[in-house]
């Protein structure tokens, strides 16, 4: 069985579609070997994307980015090429609202979906469906102890002592890093900018001439800004600026910090609040929780909470869809 997966991945892992299919990919090499080819669906406007596609002769494709309408366009038109199975994974679907009208003619064998509205959303279009989550690499994201955590602090430059709350993504109204800029004094805030998921000006501007420490650069060890951390929040409360299941959550929880974070997407479908996951409604319960873990020590034990979401776990279970697909076919 031959599978091309088509991403957006281009050499760093610092936007969350793109680290889907990474993260998919290297894992079910260890199923399929040079079976399984990464693609990235940018360079598509280009001779040599449908050269190896062609060459590839795939039976099964799975497409990672959005969905968006263009994109479907594009996978269909790659399905009906290479007379392939279709596996979509909707990691942020952002369709327009007359999609419905040729959804059908652009429907692939299955949907892997990430949320309710997701799933929803899908089914009204009479998609097959089902639900497999992100994974999480259980063994890059890990805890460490206090000594290793001070160590760290002082090879990027930060107080031992401080507080820290982490947040890591592009800066956007959407993703409402503004209120952390509402905080206590006593609390450092950091925040670690992607540099291939573009931020607005204007907000990046304003978050650069307040308290909180900026980094706008490449982490290629990204788990040892988790390590600095002393809690991980994520306060997005509108749909769609994100991917609906958020890695940076999963990596910190992997590193056994307390989260803050909204129900956003398909979190709350996979994880119970408790031992350090706090699910907040409104910017001042965010405010209020966070004082409370400052101030006081809470049981934390996040990391159980993903152990079972590994990548290898989750490649097992789509290499299980594929070969469901396949086996459909020849019936």
């Amino acid at each position: 069985m031959r599978i091309c997966l088509l991403g957006s991945y281009a050499g760093r892992l610092d936007e969350g579609m793109a680290n889907v299919s990474y993260y998919l990919y290297e894992h079910l090499k260890s199923l399929y070997g040079e079976d399984v080819t990464l693609l990235n669906v940018k360079d598509s406007y280009g001779p040599g994307f449908w050269k190896k596609i062609l060459k590839i002769k795939p039976d099964i494709i799975h497409y990672f980015p959005g969905p968006t309408a263009k994109g479907m366009l594009l996978f269909k038109i790659i399905q009906i090429i290479t007379r392939s199975k279709s596996v979509l994974s909707a990691t942020k679907p952002l369709l327009p609202r007359y999609f419905g009208v040729f959804s059908w003619w652009l429907k692939p064998d299955i949907t892997i979906v990430h949320s309710k509205r997701a799933e929803s959303l899908f089914n009204g279009f009479k998609y097959s469906t089902i639900f497999i989550p992100n994974g999480v690499d259980t063994e890059k994201f890990k805890p460490v102890t206090a000594q290793q955590k001070n160590m760290l602090r002082s090879k990027y430059g930060l107080d031992v002592n401080d507080f820290i709350v982490l947040h890591v993504g592009p800066v956007r109204s959407g993703r409402n890093q503004r209120v952390l800029l509402n905080l206590t004094t006593s609390i450092k805030v950091l925040l670690v900018v992607s540099i291939s998921n573009p931020s607005e000006n204007e907000v990046y501007d304003e978050l650069l001439r307040s308290k909180a420490i900026v980094w706008k650069r490449y982490f290629p060890n990204i788990e040892e800004i988790y390590s600095i951390a002393d809690v991980y929040i994520f306060p997005l409360f509108e749909e769609q600026n994100s991917i609906e299941i958020p890695l940076s959550v999963l990596e910190a929880m992997s590193c056994n910090l307390p989260v803050i974070t909204t129900r956003y997407g398909g979190l709350e479908r996979l994880f119970k609040a408790g031992e350090g996951l706090f699910y907040v409604n409104t910017i001042e319960e965010i405010v209020n929780v966070l004082e409370e873990i400052s101030r006081a020590k809470i049981c934390v034990n996040t990391r159980s909470k993903v152990k079972s979401l590994s990548w290898n776990k989750v490649s097992r279970e789509i290499s299980t869809l594929y070969s469901g697909i396949m086996n459909n076919r020849k019936s």
